[in-house]
């Protein structure tokens, strides 16, 4: 394993597609109001999930948000790879893959088995006062701990 940043089409292709390749993970139990009675885990749902995950990294790197500003997603893609089913539960990895001077783009990959379900790119944009505002030196510092590496 080397420290070497993985970013773009590479994440997708190779380590998005593994567990280990993420500092931080999630894990949570899939509830029977998830499925749509067919056992099919809605996309909402997952998204909703992603969410729950990214709410725990972004806590620990901008500590009181509630100092006037906020985080906001301005761009997001998700890829289904696999139907996800319930019953069971799903292991969230989350990565951030760059740190700008405002944003921070953002990885998920749900996982069940060592398996990819899902994989997803976000784009977050730290705001105050309706406006993007820069991060700190010590949110930029802490956001480093969560930096996706090989």
């Amino acid at each position: 394993m080397t420290n070497e940043t993985i970013t773009g089409d590479k994440m997708a292709s190779d380590a998005g597609l593994r567990l280990a390749h993420y500092p931080y993970h999630y894990t949570t139990a899939l509830r029977q109001s998830d499925s749509r009675g067919n056992g099919h885990v809605a996309n909402g749902k997952l998204a909703a999930l992603a969410d729950d995950a990214r709410e725990d990294v972004h806590t620990k790197i901008m500590g009181d948000r509630m100092a006037g500003h906020a985080l906001h997603i301005v761009e997001s893609n998700f890829r289904f790879l696999h139907e996800v089913t319930y019953p069971g539960s799903l292991i969230i990895g989350v990565g951030i893959e760059e740190i700008g001077n405002s944003s921070l783009r953002e990885v998920l990959g749900f996982f069940r088995d060592d398996r990819c379900y899902v994989f997803s790119r976000l784009v977050i944009v730290k705001t105050a006062g309706g406006r993007s505002a820069p991060l700190t030196s010590e949110e930029r510092a802490r956001a480093e701990a969560f930096l996706v590496r090989r």
